[in-house]
C-alpha cells in the first residue's frame, strides 16, 4: 500500500507462466493499481510491470508463431535471427479503461547471431535496447559481420509519420584479399 500515491500494488515473484507449451521465465509481475478505483468498485489499473530472466530467442520464435501477428519484424525473427538470449523488463501502462496506452520495455541481448544474406552473418554480439512506442534503441552493439568487428554501435529508430534511422559504429575491418 502506498499512502502518499494513493495506490496499492500487487506482486508476485517467480510465476510459472507457460502459453504455447513454452515457459515464460518471469522473474516477478507487478500491478500497480489506483486504491481509490477499489472503492468505488471500478479497479483501475496504472501499469504493470514484467521483469524476465533471461529468454531464448528460440522460445520467442515458438511464441511469435502462433501469437504475433504477421510483419516483418517477425518475418526477421522467424527467418534470419539463429540464437540468442534476452533479459528484459517490460512496463506497461494502462489508461482509464484498462486499455494499453503506452509501454517501456528495457533490456540487453547476448550471445546473438543474425544471418545478413547467404554466408554473411552477425555473430559474437550483443547489445542494449530501450523501445517505446515511438522509438528503438539499440546502445552497446558489439559483434562480427565477415571481416568487420564492430566494438561499439548505436541505432536509433523513431516512428512519426515517418520512420527515421540514425547509427553509429565504431569498427575495424580486417581485409583478406580472399574475402
Amino acid at each position: 500500500l502506498d499512502i502518499q500515491k494513493l495506490g496499492l500494488y500487487l506482486e508476485t515473484i517467480k510465476p510459472t507462466i507457460g502459453y504455447k507449451k513454452v515457459d515464460i521465465p518471469i522473474k516477478d509481475i507487478k500491478v500497480y493499481i489506483d486504491f481509490i478505483s477499489i472503492l468505488k468498485s471500478e479497479v483501475r489499473i496504472k501499469k504493470i510491470i514484467f521483469n524476465l530472466d533471461e529468454f531464448n530467442l528460440n522460445q520467442l520464435k515458438q511464441l511469435s508463431l502462433s501469437y504475433f501477428k504477421p510483419s516483418n519484424i517477425t518475418s526477421l525473427l522467424n527467418n534470419k535471427v539463429k540464437e540468442g538470449v534476452f533479459k528484459t523488463e517490460i512496463e506497461a501502462y494502462l489508461d482509464k479503461e484498462n486499455n494499453l496506452d503506452n509501454f517501456i520495455a528495457k533490456g540487453s541481448v547476448s550471445n546473438f547471431k543474425l544471418e545478413i544474406k547467404n554466408n554473411l552473418q552477425f555473430t559474437n554480439s550483443s547489445f542494449d535496447f530501450f523501445a517505446d512506442k515511438s522509438d528503438i534503441l539499440l546502445k552497446n552493439i558489439f559483434g562480427d559481420i565477415g571481416p568487420i568487428k564492430i566494438s561499439e554501435g548505436d541505432v536509433k529508430a523513431i516512428f512519426s509519420k515517418e520512420i527515421s534511422v540514425e547509427s553509429n559504429f565504431k569498427s575495424k575491418i580486417n581485409y583478406n584479399k580472399n574475402n
